[in-house]
């Protein structure tokens, strides 16, 4: 769950139950792996929405994965490029790529960087928040799948308050003023959190000298920047991991991160190459 937090601690599940106003038990409990979900897929699970990933080519035994793709009732493919598990899809949907959206991203190193949309997105092509936002709103859920990515990112920020990779003390005005911050950074007392935005306080007390790369003139000589939660050492010894991902979106990210290209984005949605299979496939969008 945010911040590192274990979907099987109760303490952890009723404070992003409460963040996301539900009832705790009807969080779901640990699950698959990646590989088992996919090694699953065709028996009892039926369909999947895949979104910027290409399992054809980049899973383990790819093959086998791609078999277990074909055996899907509905295969949904949310990507910027018609990639291989694209053509395997009943319904391809074109999104936004990291140059056409504003979002965050979470380096190897922990670091936070705020990104700002550079070029406009073609016509009928939406980002992967508008798309969950839309497949939610359709099964009945109204709120709680926010299109704005700083409103996503202060859901993070109240989520993964407390935990290992805490983001309570992380605001887009911060990312912009100091050109990324390290997790975890939590909210300084003094300033708790804000509105849906969270931008009320900047928490500097509690992160701006932690937070300080090896390289930042903000961080005191001799001291070294502190490894992640669970680390064998400083964190100069190697490189953090990125957070875990977060409802509707990921942690170091309130967009997806997707190659550099507008190549095969069209009408909304668009539909790749034969059908894998005869039968009538639903083409309106989410």
């Amino acid at each position: 769950m945010p911040g590192y937090r274990k979907l099987d601690d109760p303490a952890a599940r009723r404070h992003v139950a409460g963040v996301w106003g539900v009832d705790p038990d009807s969080l779901p409990g640990p699950g698959r792996s990646a590989y088992e979900l996919l090694d699953a897929l065709g028996t009892d699970i039926r369909a999947l929405l895949l979104m910027g990933s290409n399992p054809v080519v980049s899973a383990p035994r790819a093959a086998h994965v791609e078999e277990r793709l074909r055996s899907l009732d509905f295969l949904a493919v949310c990507d910027v490029v018609r990639s291989e598990t694209a053509e395997l899809a009943d319904v391809v949907l074109p999104v936004t790529q990291w140059a056409e959206e504003t979002g965050t991203t979470t380096s190897l190193e922990g670091r936070v960087l705020l990104r700002r949309r550079a070029v406009a997105p073609p016509a009928g092509v939406r980002s992967d928040l508008d798309v969950l936002h839309g497949l939610a709103a359709r099964l009945g859920v109204e709120k709680g799948f926010p299109t704005d990515p700083e409103e996503v990112f202060g859901e993070l920020r109240r989520a993964s308050a407390g935990g290992p990779a805490d983001y309570s003390g992380i605001t887009y005005r911060r990312l912009a003023d100091e050109n990324g911050v390290f997790w975890p950074c939590p909210e300084s007392p003094a300033e708790p959190a804000g509105g849906p935005t969270g931008n009320a306080g900047d928490g500097t007390a509690e992160c701006d000298a932690r937070s300080a790369g090896p390289d930042d003139p903000r961080r005191e000589p001799g001291t070294a920047v502190p490894a992640p939660a669970g680390g064998a050492g400083p964190a100069d010894a190697g490189p953090a991991p990125a957070p875990p991902g977060v409802h509707p979106g990921t942690p170091g990210s309130s967009s997806t991160d997707s190659p550099p290209t507008t190549a095969g984005h069209g009408s909304w949605p668009w539909r790749t190459g034969p059908a894998p299979r005869s039968r009538t496939r639903n083409t309106r969008c989410c």
